[in-house]
């Protein structure tokens, strides 16, 4: 088996940015965040089973313990950010805690910065090396860590919400009335248990259990006016394993119970017409 290279950020070193040429490179992973963008030129990029030619302004956010290489490059030159994984935290934390918890669900993301960006990113850097105050060098560190990452934030800001929704439905749609559904789902969405508590109950106003009940309460409702099942059935049907808590959740959100809604129901329905003869 193939032993791959691990770079490390000397002891005490928290920040290290360097404009240098890309030569093909072994497939190596870190133990700090790497962040790096393409300046000119163009090169192929290899991380997680893809490979992507990049080209200027593109970039990757690259979290530690994830491999990656270089590959055919033209010409290309690339600033590269090293960041310990103590920076990263605390600026993340200070721009959205929950950027950083869904962060920890990732191997990178990709962004794209304009050349107005990179120039921006290329004054901050110069006057940052003007400081010879070590207070004064961490305050900039933080600049310029926030910036890289907001450029990040921004995309995850306009696309995770609808993402994250879509792909919560499509899960809980297919998984719902399994047995275990809570544990399969959570699997399923593969978020850190307390951020996907957050961000669920951000995104849909309920608690994902609550989600989940209402789900089996919706087919159990169905069932009762569309099917002769039983109320026994019905719950083996979706899995729930309580029938006084069903009648229970059942009549809180239909304003009866299952029994009497089903023959309500069944009494409003047109009565068939005796066939002649």
């Amino acid at each position: 088996m193939k032993n791959f290279e691990t770079l490390e950020l000397v002891n005490g070193i928290t920040f290290a940015t360097r404009l240098t040429e890309i030569s093909p490179t072994e497939t190596h992973d870190h133990d700090f965040y790497e962040i790096f963008y393409i300046k000119t030129g163009s090169t192929i990029h290899q991380i997680v089973g893809k490979t992507e030619q990049l080209y200027t302004g593109m970039g990757f956010l690259i979290l530690p313990e994830t491999y990656h290489s270089f590959k055919d490059v033209s010409n290309c030159i690339h600033r590269d950010y090293m960041i310990s994984k103590e920076l990263f935290r605390d600026v993340c934390s200070f721009i959205d805690e929950d950027f950083f918890n869904f962060l920890t669900t990732q191997k990178c993301l990709s962004f794209k910065l304009n050349p107005s960006d990179m120039l921006h990113l290329e004054s901050t850097i110069a006057n940052f090396y003007e400081y010879n105050n070590d207070e004064k060098m961490k305050n900039f560190q933080k600049i310029i860590v926030a910036t890289l990452i907001g450029f990040i934030y921004i995309d995850y800001s306009k696309n995770n919400t609808n993402s994250f929704k879509a792909k919560c439905i499509q899960i809980i749609s297919d998984n719902f009335n399994k047995e275990n559904a809570l544990d399969i789902i959570r699997g399923e969405l593969g978020y850190n248990k307390f951020y996907l508590c957050k961000k669920f109950k951000d995104t849909f106003g309920v608690t994902l259990v609550d989600y989940i009940n209402n789900m089996k309460l919706d087919r159990a409702r169905f069932m009762l006016i569309s099917s002769d099942a039983t109320i026994a059935e019905i719950l083996e049907q979706i899995n729930f394993e309580s029938p006084s808590y069903f009648n229970k959740l059942f009549t809180k959100r239909y304003g009866r119970s299952p029994g009497r809604y089903r023959k309500e129901v069944s009494l409003q329905q047109p009565k068939a017409l005796p066939s002649d003869g």
